[in-house]
Parts: C-alpha cells; structure tokens; sequence
C-alpha cells in the first residue's frame, strides 16, 4: 500500500488528471481518490493562481 500511496502522491504533483488517477488505481470512483488524496489539492491551488495571474496580467513581482 505504501507503494502506492507514494506513486500517487508523486503522480499528483506531477499535476496528472485526478480522475486519470482515480482510473489507474482502480477506484471506480473519483470521489474515493479525492476523499483519499484530496488534502494534497490545497498546496496545488497556489501554483495554479500565480500562473493565471502570470497569464492575464503578465509576469509581475512584488517588492
């Protein structure tokens, strides 16, 4: 099990499909992945912010 649960976590943040995921480790399920794996999403939520707002309002660095 452990096994699995360090190459889900890496695939995660690898920022692989969840339900992509959710299909390789045989869930039939995505909410089962998610009630499983979710917590780790939150840290994914900021990265994915500062690239929108790199994408709409261009590269810009706070001093």
């Amino acid at each position: 099990m452990f096994l699995t649960s360090h190459i889900c976590t890496r695939t995660i943040l690898q920022k692989e499909s969840m339900l992509l995921i959710s299909k390789r480790l045989g869930h039939t399920k995505i909410s089962t992945t998610m009630d499983i794996y979710g917590h780790l999403l939150p840290n994914m939520q900021k990265g994915a912010s500062d690239k929108l707002d790199a994408t709409l309002f261009g590269s810009v660095k706070a001093k």
